[in-house]
C-alpha cells in the first residue's frame, strides 16, 4: 500500500470515528460500547461499523499537523459521552404536595381572575348598551332640534318679508298719539 493510500485510509478512519461520536451524541445511534480513552479509540476495531485499528500512535494525536483539530473534537466528544450521567433523583411526597399546592393556588388564582374579568365584561356590556341608547336619544334630539331650527328659520324669513313690506309702506306724519285722560295736573 502506498503512502498516499495510507494517508487516505487514516483520514477516512478518523472521520468515521468523528461522525460516529457525533451520531451517538445526537441520539441517532445507540447501543455501542465506546472505548474508554483516546488511545483505546485509536486501537478500536469494529468491522460492523467499518472502524479499523489505527496502527501508528503518532497519527492519532491532538497535535498532529493534519488531523490535530479533528482529534481534539473527537477527544472532547468522547469525554462528554463517557461522562457519567447524573441519576435522576426521585421526587418525594413532600415535593409533590408542594407542587400540587402551588398548582392549586395558581388554578384558584386563574379562576378568580376569570370571574373578575367576566363580571367586568358584563358591566362593560351593560354600560355600552346604555351609552348606545343615550347616543340614539341624543341623535333623535338633534333631529328634533334641527327640525325646530328649520321651522324657526322659516318663521324668521316670513317675519323679515313682512317687515320689509311694512317698511316699504309710506309712513304717517303723526309721531305721537296721546290716549289718556287728559292732563292730570290741571286742577
Amino acid at each position: 500500500m502506498s503512502n498516499a493510500e495510507k494517508a487516505q485510509r487514516l483520514t477516512e478512519q478518523i472521520n468515521k470515528r468523528y461522525e460516529l461520536l457525533k451520531a451517538i451524541k445526537a441520539g441517532s445511534t445507540s447501543d455501542i460500547e465506546l472505548p474508554k480513552s483516546l488511545n483505546k479509540l485509536r486501537e478500536w476495531d469494529n468491522q460492523k461499523l467499518g472502524i479499523e485499528r489505527i496502527g501508528s500512535p503518532s497519527s492519532f494525536t491532538t497535535n498532529h499537523k493534519l488531523h490535530g483539530n479533528t482529534i481534539k473534537r473527537i477527544d472532547s466528544l468522547l469525554k462528554e459521552l463517557l461522562k457519567p450521567r447524573k441519576p435522576r433523583r426521585k421526587t418525594t411526597k413532600t415535593e409533590l404536595k408542594r407542587v400540587n399546592n402551588n398548582l392549586d393556588a395558581a388554578l384558584q388564582n386563574a379562576a378568580n381572575k376569570y370571574v373578575q374579568y367576566a363580571s367586568e365584561i358584563e358591566r362593560l356590556k351593560v354600560e355600552t348598551a346604555l351609552l348606545k341608547s343615550k347616543e340614539q336619544g341624543l341623535e333623535e334630539e338633534i333631529a328634533e332640534l334641527k327640525s325646530a331650527l328649520n321651522v324657526a328659520r322659516e318663521e324668521n324669513l316670513a317675519l323679515r318679508k313682512k317687515l320689509i313690506q311694512y317698511e316699504s309702506k309710506p309712513r304717517s306724519k303723526v309721531t305721537r298719539l296721546d290716549f289718556g285722560m287728559g292732563d292730570l295736573n290741571a286742577d
